[in-house]
Order: structure tokens, then sequence, then C-alpha cells
């Protein structure tokens, strides 16, 4: 059972079409969402290393997908340079089951996503599943972790920087709008990015103002030692690397009064 957030003042600062699914979310569970998306994710303008390995793809075994923009950049490629993935014989890896959703959408349902939905978790499924020739399409910023780990395995790894998250540029008004109004319970983050751009959008002075005031919630331990690094207490974090378990923490956390 889900639980429940009622009345709970939440910041969502995802990038916008991902803060308003969340935002969704928690209206759903009588949450009250401020949607404030500090960060924005394009595809890269180098895709070389994803195209050299889509001309190539009957050699892999498989492609590991870290998110659902890096399906949505793959699956562009693809469809620019003539390749019909759906016809390829390999399996899918996905992070999580956002990402694996995304990949149905194209239809796709030879997808594996391991029960630790994070980049430690997919790692130690691949170095199980003992595939030899990989595909790897991820974020500029995101950790290299299955990258790393695969390679000291004796794994062929194309390394596939796909797409870039950069801080949105925040109106004065909007940073306003935040410091001076009703400031929510809880600031969520679901990435390291999305702390540090909503930090650098305020600002040190207002920064300690505002982060003085509300609780942090976090997805996992890399957005926690961001947030830890900065000086700040983490309040609360998610037992599993989900929005769902993120969710659940924090109506267990005002629960407890």
């Amino acid at each position: 059972m889900k639980g429940r957030l009622d009345g709970i003042k939440i910041l969502v600062t995802r990038e916008e079409d991902k803060a308003l699914e969340t935002a969704e979310e928690i209206r759903e569970r009588g949450g009250l969402p401020y949607v404030f998306p500090v960060i924005e994710t394009r595809q890269c303008d180098d895709l070389e290393s994803l195209e050299g390995a889509l001309k190539e793809l009957d050699r892999f075994s498989c492609i590991v997908v870290q998110s659902r923009k890096g399906v949505e950049v793959l699956f562009s490629k693809a469809k620019e340079m003539g390749v019909d993935i759906g016809k390829w014989r390999g399996r899918f890896f996905a992070v999580g089951e956002k990402t694996r959703e995304a990949l149905s959408n194209f239809g796709l349902e030879n997808c594996v996503v391991p029960s630790r939905q994070d980049a430690d978790g997919l790692l130690s499924l691949l170095k199980q599943e003992r595939e030899k020739r990989v595909i790897v399409v991820r974020a500029k910023e995101g950790r290299d972790i299955v990258v790393r780990g695969l390679r000291e395995e004796g794994v062929e790894v194309v390394d596939c920087v796909a797409y870039e998250t950069s801080c949105r540029k925040c109106s004065e008004d909007e940073v306003r709008k935040i410091i001076e109004g009703e400031k929510p319970d809880v600031a969520m983050f679901l990435s390291p990015s999305a702390f540090r751009c909503l930090f650098s959008c305020l600002g040190d002075n207002r920064a300690k103002a505002f982060f003085g005031a509300v609780k942090i919630a976090v997805i996992g331990e890399t957005t926690a030692g961001e947030v830890v690094k900065a000086g700040y207490e983490v309040h609360i974090k998610a037992q599993k690397p989900t929005l769902e378990s993120l969710l659940d923490a924090i109506s267990c956390y005002f629960a407890k009064g």
C-alpha cells in the first residue's frame, strides 16, 4: 500500500516532463507538489560512439540503458540511421522499471531489470549473465561504474555518452517565489545534479536560509553524498532507488511527527 502524503508540501526539482509526472503521483497520495524544475536534459551533439555501435549492432549481445532519455536518444539515432533494433536478437538491460517501460513503448519486451535498481545492481547482474560484447548508453554526468566494471571483467564495451544534464536558467521571479512564498516541508532530489542545480540557482546565502527551513529527501547514496558534501543533513532517504520508495520514505518520516 502506498504511503499517504496528506497535506505534505513537496518541492519537485526534476526536469519539467518528469516533474509533472511526479507531481501527479504526489497529488494521488494527498500531497501538495511544488514544481520547480532546475535541470534540463538534452541529446549530446557528438554521438559518434553510438553511431559506430549501431552500425555493428549484430556484433553485440546486449544493450544497457540507464534512463528513459537514453532510450529516446538510442531509438532516435537508430531511426535516423535506418537501423531496425526490433529485428536485433540481443537483449536489453535496463536500470529500472521506468526505463523498461520506455523500451516497452517501442515494442521491446526482451528486457532484464536488476532486483537492485541502480548502477551497482546493473553491474552485478551483467557480471552474472557473462555478456561478452556490450553497448552502454548513458549520461555524460553519470557514473561510469558499469563501463569500468565490465571492462575489468574483460568484456568488450562501447561506452556511448548520449545525453547530458545541465542546470536550467531560473528567473529571479521563480527563485523569489520559492524563497519568499510559503515554503515546502521537504525538498526532494532524485539525482546529485538536481541538488547542485538548486543550490546554484539559489546562491549560497539563500540556499542556507532555504535548506535551514526544509527537510531534504534523496533517492540514494550518491545524491546523499552530494548533499553532505555541501554541508547539509539528509533527513529522508529511500530504501530503494525508486520514486515510489522515496515517496513512501517521506510519508513514513512525517507520520512519525
